[in-house]
């Protein structure tokens, strides 16, 4: 299981946590990068083969991630006080899930309604049940025009994903997904519906520039 604080614990960068059962530790056979710990499983009837490292009394799967050639733990010195800030000041991990769940579910229907487009859901309702919610984009897959083609899908999206940031430095996902555009809104302690509304009316502009084959343009000069 791996752990990323720094997305949802608002912690800095590089701070990340791995958690593997011990009954497992067998199966993760090397660090990333490789350590120097690494012991290669022998091939059948070779011998195991020579660490010249001095032999440890922990396990090899601790032995190869304990070591760390240049750390800095300051980010994980961080949490204790992450941890206090989302108890004291938001209210505590129920009122921030609900918060957040919320504001994604109202924002994502409001840039719905800016699209003219559809919330993705399932049948059981139960896939806005979290701080995400995936809005339909307004493009339409075709060789007609104002239509994207299938075989510029990815080239659209990844061209907006980037313009989104260099332009307009806000970052939803844009993505292709069963034929369809769609785009990715998290909901967020620090953001509001409205947040979601300036998204949208960025994101519908965009499309309307790719409708018009500026993904094409730019892409090929860039």
């Amino acid at each position: 299981m791996r752990l990323t604080p720094l997305r949802w614990l608002y912690v800095p960068r590089g701070c990340a946590l791995f958690y593997v059962p011990e009954r497992n530790h067998d199966l993760i056979r090397s660090s990333i990068p490789t350590s120097h710990g690494y012991e290669p499983l022998p091939m059948e009837g070779q011998e195991k083969l020579f660490n010249p490292f001095p032999a440890g009394e922990k396990s090899p799967f601790v032995e190869m991630f304990q070591f760390v050639g240049t750390t800095d733990i300051s980010n994980y010195l961080c949490m204790e006080e992450a941890l206090k800030f989302r108890r004291e000041i938001c209210g505590g991990e129920e009122e921030i899930m609900m918060y957040c769940e919320k504001v994604s579910n109202a924002g994502g229907k409001k840039a719905a309604d800016i699209f003219r487009t559809e919330v993705m859901e399932n049948a059981e309702a139960t896939l806005t049940q979290c701080c995400m919610t995936n809005v339909k984009l307004p493009l339409k897959l075709g060789d007609g025009k104002g239509e994207v083609k299938k075989a510029e899908a990815f080239q659209a999206v990844g061209w907006m994903a980037r313009t989104l940031v260099d332009q307009h430095r806000l970052f939803a996902p844009p993505y292709f997904h069963g034929g369809s555009f769609w785009v990715r809104f998290s909901g967020q302690i620090y953001v509001e519906e409205d947040d979601f509304v300036e998204a949208a009316n960025v994101l519908k502009e965009l499309c309307e520039r790719v409708q018009k084959g500026e993904h094409l343009t730019r892409a090929a000069t860039s």
